[in-house]
């Protein structure tokens, strides 16, 4: 006869309240639905960086000066400040960038009033030339939920249909999208605007004066409206104004001017008219044809797939204001990140439901009776459904990590109803009623069930806390997984036993009742594990060694597998940033990026290409990028791979044009990630920029490396004026007023507005360009050293050439050198970064060194912190089970399974070709929960042998035959669960692929182990406890006494 066992009060509890039970599930799975829908929908959890930028915008200065007198000083305030690790600073003419990153301790502090706090103290110091200083807080998940682009009708000159279109943009649409729900804000990028300029010839220049501000004021003042005071009488007060005449294009040649000397010539005498952008600015071109874009961002937690299906309607609404006749303009929807939000949930909704049909399945082989296998799958949904309401209270979203969380545990949370439907059977079979089959069958396994539950939890949770970035992304997937196990144990314990209770029938438990065929098999393997475990048990030794050999040889396959941080996946699109050589205008990079463009849309497979020129932050006008976006894939014949090499053989066709050809960051976004970057540091920088060219060349000679380049060897030759002494003492000439009196004469100086065919443009007084752009130019230049007397600027200043570096990189107080280059499989990033530590511990001088930054820097320290979650986890494990089992062995024996579930995993990526990423990582992590479920049920069984007085060897093989099925069952079920996820198929397939692979291959392998391993070191320790502590078997019926409480 079995032992007696308590109920557990849980299921006791149930089972006295059958219908009170369930329709709590019923309300359960209500709430759960309801909390689903309205959950919000995002490609990732919300993740905080510890980021803080400080942009300063100082118009004309060189990036020697920025560096000199804003961004040393910054940098030696901002990295003062407690929790600082870097400071990295990119100077470019006209600006400077500087990126304060904070340890992962700072993440809830207010990082950014600390930096802005110090930034305004420093700025008091700034040149007076400064216009702008903008601090905030950098998140790179914070990506556009849309890209709208609106073609204009022209080629781009402004004409009266362009204006009307930007007015429509700004006035109705900009509004009409802000004012959606959920939406945060809508970011307006026009092309930069038209002005007229009025260019003097330095003939022209002398005849005013040698200045342009009289000529500027007095076409200003003449189209102005002036306050002329107001007028008392008689009780009434009226005010008075002086209108000017306003400014029209078609009068400007036929305008009189007066001179300094008191003459009045025409205008257009004194200079040419003419259109332009401004130097500055944005362009962006749409398939060849200039447009206006819109960037809409959503607010944090909105459901993104609804919210855009939202933004598309009301632009389908959106039309002219009231008196505008002109149709609604066309748009183009360039990227919807929804497109691919709504893909990558959709196809992990279905990887989870196909995962758990093939988990049912396979416990449908295994029981062959489907009443009892709908009673354990009722675990799935439920389990799954009571997770969303605790998700929505957390704030959690739909996202990626959360949906592959669930994708993940699917086998997994029927394990618990597979191991309780199966005792409650085998007590049926002997002979017991339906009531006490359900109490004692749960109340024999309740504490395995538990210990297995928080096992798992145990491995989730450290993940849950991980500190940094990395702990930010997988808070919510670990989480996820342990709220919905520990769902699953509540459902095992009371749904479970109420409906096997109900509806159990007796029968043999090794039998199977719809698979005849089945059934033998499995009482033929049972017989021959059997015979197998016992001579097993005589040769203990040997089997030791064996396991110890295929695991030494395991580790050392796994130390010849390519590493990453991310798998890669073709997602249809990628980017080419590029740089036109010299120093090309806005226009002209525009112009030359359209060439290139038009060239890859006659690639195959291309579908449309997108080219900006300008516009990101410390981006010089010679440089923009493509958006190159491709046909399905199933439409096209190459991978992403492939096209992005034809790319590159376009792009090596232009002598004009540098660039590289890479995939979008992971994160999204237009900006550049390469595939590998570093920092070099050092003291001097001509030495840096050496190095810098060194190490792309090293780079470049390796075999799957792509488009290796250094920051360094970018310079452009400027022109340099040093005011003479004798000038400075004798006409009061200072390096500021005769900068200033450059730059106006450069720049223009601002003369009122004009009226154009196409609306209001401004209007600037400046200098014609050939009268600046040489040294013999400007030493021509009248400079007026008093009324009615000027000088040659060659006789006030020498005039030469130098050369200036066009964008200076610096890192932690020092000069740098940012390398950076693409790289192709079937090399990976960890190959990579030891050819790179080879050739640094060779090539870099004492006081240089090399930062890893980037996916590089990421990895780096993902291995650490996944290292640390993997010891924290087993830690976990050994606790929670020494507890539950009240010995300090007992665990040991548990976990020795743990390592060689590596064994399987190993060899499915061995086998599979893919690297070991940071996705397998935490595959593992998950797997060394998993593989203690097996090793739980075979001592706690054994236990129980043990204490109806059997030995340890006898327990120890009664307890692995009893227990075979419940292994294999569940086993089973969470590798089928698991198949689709291993398949790869569809969007974030690729990523999900690896970490499916690891778990599979370690369960089958543990499996395996855990069969013959643990049962043989079971009775070796329980035999060498017995011999030594007496007491041993007084502990047992004292465990006994307790258990199922």
């Amino acid at each position: 006869m079995p032992d007696k066992k308590k109920s557990f009060s849980l299921t006791n509890l149930a089972l006295c309240h059958p219908l009170p039970t369930l329709l709590l599930l019923l309300g359960v799975i209500t709430i759960g639905i309801l909390s689903y829908l309205k959950m919000g929908v995002d490609l990732f959890p919300r993740v905080r960086f510890p980021l803080v930028s400080v942009t300063v915008i100082d118009p004309g200065d060189s990036p020697e000066g920025i560096t000199r007198d804003i961004v040393r000083p910054l940098e030696e305030k901002i990295s003062s400040l407690s929790g600082i690790l870097h400071v990295h600073s990119t100077v470019v003419p006209g600006a400077a960038i500087l990126t304060a990153v904070f340890r992962d301790s700072e993440l809830e502090s207010d990082t950014r009033s600390r930096v802005k706090r110090v930034v305004e103290d420093a700025r008091a110091r700034f040149p007076s030339s400064v216009r702008s200083v903008r601090v905030k807080r950098v998140n790179p998940t914070r990506q556009p939920l849309l890209w709208i682009l609106f073609p204009e009708a022209s080629s781009g000159e402004g004409g009266a249909a362009d204006a009307s279109l930007r007015r429509f943009v700004r006035d109705t649409v900009v509004p009409g999208l802000s004012r959606i729900k959920g939406v945060e804000r809508v970011e307006l990028l026009l092309p930069p605007p038209l002005e007229m300029h009025l260019t003097l010839s330095p003939q022209s220049l002398k005849s005013e004066g040698g200045s342009l501000t009289a000529l500027a004021d007095w076409l200003r003042d003449r189209s102005r409206e002036y306050p002329a005071g107001a007028v008392s009488s008689d009780g009434h007060e009226t005010a008075l104004s002086v209108l000017g005449e306003p400014l029209k294009e078609s009068d400007l040649s036929r305008l009189q001017v007066p001179l300094p000397s008191g003459k009045t010539v025409l205008l257009s005498s004194l200079g040419a008219l003419s259109k332009s952008s401004r130097k500055k600015g944005i362009l962006f071109r749409f398939d060849g044809q200039p447009a206006v874009a819109l960037k809409v961002f959503a607010r944090s937690g909105a459901n993104l797939v609804t919210l855009s299906s939202g933004i598309r309607a009301r632009l389908a609404t959106l039309a002219p204001s009231k008196g505008d006749s002109s149709p609604a303009p066309r748009f183009t929807v360039l990227m919807d990140r929804s497109v691919e939000i709504g893909k990558n949930n959709r196809e992990l909704l279905e990887t989870l439901t196909l995962g758990g049909c093939l988990a049912v399945l396979s416990i449908l082989f295994f029981l062959g009776n489907v009443r009892e296998t709908v009673v354990a799958a009722v675990a799935i949904p439920a389990s799954i459904l009571a997770v969303f309401p605790a998700l929505h209270l957390f704030g959690f979203t739909l996202n990626t990590l959360t949906m592959l969380a669930l994708s993940l545990v699917v086998g997994i949370l029927i394990d618990d109803a597979i191991v309780v439907v199966e005792s409650i059977n085998r007590h049926r079979a002997m002979e017991e009623s339906l009531g006490e089959a359900a109490r004692n069958g749960v109340g024999e396994i309740a504490r395995a069930v538990v210990a297995t539950t928080f096992s798992i939890v145990a491995v989730f949770a450290p993940m849950a806390m991980m500190h940094g970035v990395l702990g930010e992304f997988f808070r919510e997937f670990g989480w996820t997984v342990s709220l919905a196990v520990i769902a699953s144990l509540i459902v095992s314990l009371t749904v479970t036993p109420v409906l096997a209770g109900r509806g159990a029938v007796p029968g043999l438990e090794s039998s199977s009742r719809l698979f005849p065929a089945m059934g033998r098999l499995g009482v033929a393997l049972g017989d021959w594990y059997e015979r197998g475990l016992m001579v097993a048990m005589e040769r203990p030794i040997l089997l030791t060694l064996f396991s110890l050999l295929l695991l030494g040889a395991a580790l050392l396959l796994a130390t010849h597998l390519p590493s990453n941080l991310i798998p890669e996946e073709d997602r249809g699109v990628f980017l080419v940033h590029v740089r036109v050589k010299g120093s090309p205008s806005l226009e002209k990079t525009d112009l030359r990026l359209e060439v290139l463009a038009d060239s890859l849309r006659k690639l195959p497979a291309v579908k449309s290409v997108l080219s900006q020129a300008g516009g990101r932050q410390g981006a010089l006008p010679s440089e923009g990028f493509l958006y190159v976006s491709l046909v399905d894939p199933s439409r096209r014949k190459m991978t992403d791979t492939q096209m992005m090499d034809q790319a590159r053989k376009v792009l090596a066709g232009f002598s004009d044009i540098t660039g590289t050809v890479s995939r979008p960051g992971p994160l999204g976004g237009t900006g550049e990630t390469p595939a590998f970057q570093c920092f070099l540091l050092g003291p001097d920088s001509v030495r840096l920029d050496r190095l810098g060219q060194d190490l792309a060349a090293f780079l470049s000679s390796q075999a799957g490396i792509r488009d290796a380049r250094s920051s360094s060897g970018g310079a452009e030759e400027r022109l340099v004026l040093h005011p003479t002494p004798e000038a400075m003492s004798r006409f009061g000439l200072t390096p500021g007023r005769l900068a200033g009196w450059l730059s106006d004469l450069s720049n223009g100086k601002p003369a009122g507005n004009i009226e154009t065919s196409s609306g209001e443009i401004p209007l600037r007084v400046g200098l014609v360009p050939s009268a600046l752009d040489s040294v013999a130019g400007l030493g021509q230049l009248p400079f007026f050293v008093a009324p009615g007397r000027s000088l040659p600027l060659s006789s006030l200043s020498t005039i030469g050439t130098e050369s200036s570096g066009e964008r200076q990189n610096r890192d932690d107080q020092s000069p740098s050198v940012t390398v950076s280059a693409e790289i192709l499989p079937p090399l990976s990033l960890g190959e990579t970064m030891d050819r790179v530590n080879g050739w640094a511990r060779s090539a870099l001088p004492p006081s240089y060194h090399l930062r890893y930054a980037g996916n590089a820097d990421v990895l780096r320290d993902a291995k650490g912190q996944i290292l640390v979650a993997i010891l924290v986890s087993i830690g976990g494990v050994f606790l929670i089970l020494s507890l539950l089992f009240g010995s300090m062995l007992l665990p040991l024996v548990i976990m020795v399974s743990i390592p060689f579930g590596v064994i399987g995993s190993v060899v499915a990526l061995w086998i599979s070709g893919i690297s070991v990423n940071m996705m397998g990582a935490i595959g593992l992590i998950i797997l060394f929960g998993l593989v203690t479920k097996n090793a739980i049920l075979l001592v706690d069984c054994a236990n129980r042998e043990r204490r109806l007085g059997r030995g340890p060897k006898e327990a120890a093989i009664i307890s692995a035959r009893t227990r075979l099925r419940p292994i294999s069952m569940t086993t089973f079920a969470m590798v089928f669960g698991m198949m689709p996820m291993a398949a790869g198929l569809g969007a974030g397939g690729r990523i999900r692929e690896s970490m499916a692979l690891v778990v599979i291959g370690g369960l089958l392998s543990s499996m395996v182990f855990t069969l013959f391993l643990v049962p043989v070191v079971y009775a070796r320790v329980e035999g060498l406890s017995a011999r030594w502590t007496p007491g041993n078997s007084s502990r047992l019926h004292r465990e006994e006494e307790t258990h199922g409480t």
